[in-house]
């Protein structure tokens, strides 16, 4: 079984590696891992990627949560993002926000926030040996394309201006799909979204 964690932080590395070891011995598995840099605003090819077996993302800050969701809405990506390969292990609020932007997610979510080794074990343990078959649904965004570009280009940080050159958009256009993005998750303004960053 060929599985794949992509992190910010190599520390994640081992700690996966020993939490999957209670269960299973090294050989029945090969885990590998890309690390990211604080620099980076997307997440570069995963080798590979069609015949990773399971997918793990950490997130730590809202910065993996932009690559991610950049990931995610990849056109060349959402062919392969279904619940069984999916893993995502990070800070409760950013699971959050992460749900709200998903139908279909929560089961492939796990929070850090004081959680045991023993706890992260169980978790990949039963996500990484589903059944066959099992959870083979995509996962489906609350967002249209336009919106999670605007979405995301508000979580980035990034100036409007800029983000629109990037793009070869108009910067009415970003705002429009910006605030598109977020009264689809409820939220009035984008103040609304900082508790959960």
């Amino acid at each position: 079984m060929k599985l794949f964690l992509v992190t910010s932080c190599y520390l994640y590395y081992p700690a996966v590696q020993h939490a999957l070891s209670a269960y299973r011995r090294p050989q029945d598995y090969r885990l590998d891992y890309l690390l990211l840099k604080a620099g980076d605003e997307a997440i570069t090819e995963i080798p590979d990627w069609p015949h990773v077996d399971r997918l793990i993302f950490l997130l730590q800050d809202v910065g993996d949560l932009v690559r991610f969701l950049r990931f995610a809405s990849d056109i060349s990506n959402t062919l392969y993002m279904n619940k069984d390969r999916l893993l995502i292990i990070g800070r409760g609020n950013l699971l959050k926000l992460l749900s709200m932007c998903y139908h279909n997610i929560d089961s492939v979510l796990f929070p850090l926030d004081g959680c045991s080794m023993h706890q992260l074990g169980v978790f990949l343990n039963e996500r990484v040996h589903l059944a066959k078959g099992c959870e083979r649904e995509r996962i489906k965004s609350r967002l249209a394309r336009g919106q999670m570009w605007g979405f995301i280009s508000l979580l980035s940080g990034r100036g409007a201006r800029y983000e629109a050159q990037e793009t070869n958009k108009s910067v009415k256009t970003l705002y429009a799909q910006r605030q598109k993005s977020l009264i689809k998750l409820n939220c009035c303004k984008h103040r609304d979204i900082y508790p959960l960053l």
